[in-house]
């Protein structure tokens, strides 16, 4: 049996569906199971046991692109498609492809043109909802990615340069959604609070867009905050993330990264909250959030500004707070 999984949303959405993989190959052990993705999302499924193929789908690029992506559909003539992207063109794309079986939501803007649909369960997490496609939504499978060989030694080169040569804690900042981030100046008051506690030094990561806010974040403490931002891709950075010892993060993709390698998280939430099923997966990570704020929470994914204008659910997290459950 040829499957599909379809998942073209953002990072954190493509490691909570990783858990399909190794669902799929347990009902299915001598299948062929491929995964069809957005470029920056591509190279975290490499080397995931069980897939492959990576399909990468630039659908941004426009109509030529999808003509293309289109046409390799139909040439690998797949018997199954999971398709947990909850959007019209997902469904499209299985449909005008003639894959026979199609999975998907019930709240999928293209439930129409999939063959089978299973209840979206609000109060699950997404990695249990997305097993709950092929029925394993109660086995014991974790979101995973596997940093390889050439991921682990540049990392090693990384720390080797800034002369790091015991523990250190991972921080990613950024977000590509505004109100996800906490002030930049808190994190800046962490690192300084860290610093003068005696915790181990810190690596700031991120992609490129990212590594401004890192330098700022950094300012002042060359000998103890080190950025990565924009030097390593998203598996390096992973395997970096498993060497750390502990991740700090926004409601973001580091989040899902960190807790996919093994590695504690400590997530800030603003506008959104863990209920919506997207906190870093594992039962050792921790979430800090406003204890109570009428306005929360106020949208599933972020916004460019808060709709109220204060920001309270961000600002009024202090640094202390933080450092807390560190």
């Amino acid at each position: 049996m040829k499957i599909l999984i379809l998942q073209t949303a953002f990072l954190g959405d493509v490691i909570l569906a990783t858990p399909l993989i190794e669902g799929l190959k347990r009902l299915h052990p001598d299948s062929s199971v491929a995964f069809l993705t957005i470029p920056y999302s591509a190279p975290i499924l490499k080397n995931h046991l069980g897939l492959e193929e990576t399909y990468i789908y630039d659908k941004r690029a426009g109509g030529r692109e999808t003509w293309r992506a289109l046409k390799w559909l139909k040439a690998q003539k797949f018997d199954l498609a999971i398709v947990p992207h909850r959007s019209l063109r997902s469904a499209l794309l299985v449909f005008a492809a003639g894959i026979p079986q199609r999975l998907g939501f019930d709240r999928s803007a293209g439930k129409i043109l999939l063959t089978n649909t299973v209840e979206y369960r609000k109060d699950w997490h997404e990695a249990e909802r997305n097993l709950s496609l092929i029925g394993l939504e109660n086995a014991d499978i974790s979101p995973r990615i596997y940093p390889g060989t050439d991921d682990f030694q540049k990392a090693e080169a990384f720390l080797r340069e800034k002369n790091l040569t015991g523990e250190f804690i991972t921080i990613a900042p950024g977000s590509i959604w505004n109100t996800k981030k906490w002030p930049e100046e808190h994190y800046h008051d962490l690192c300084k609070l860290m610093k003068e506690k005696g915790y181990p030094p810190v690596i700031l990561i991120g992609g490129k867009s990212e590594r401004e806010i890192c330098e700022r974040v950094s300012g002042g403490m060359k000998d103890y905050a080190f950025v990565a931002a924009g030097r390593l891709n998203p598996l390096e950075s992973a395997a970096l993330i498993q060497r750390s010892k502990l991740m700090l993060c926004n409601d973001s993709a580091a989040g899902h990264i960190a807790a996919a390698v093994g590695t504690k998280v400590v997530s800030i939430f603003g506008p959104t909250v863990p209920a919506f099923g997207f906190a870093p997966y594992g039962e050792n990570n921790i979430v800090i959030e406003h204890p109570d704020l009428y306005c929360r929470p106020c949208r599933i994914h972020g916004s460019k500004k808060c709709p109220e204008g204060h920001f309270r659910c961000m600002k009024e997290i202090r640094a202390e707070d933080v450092l807390y459950q560190v």
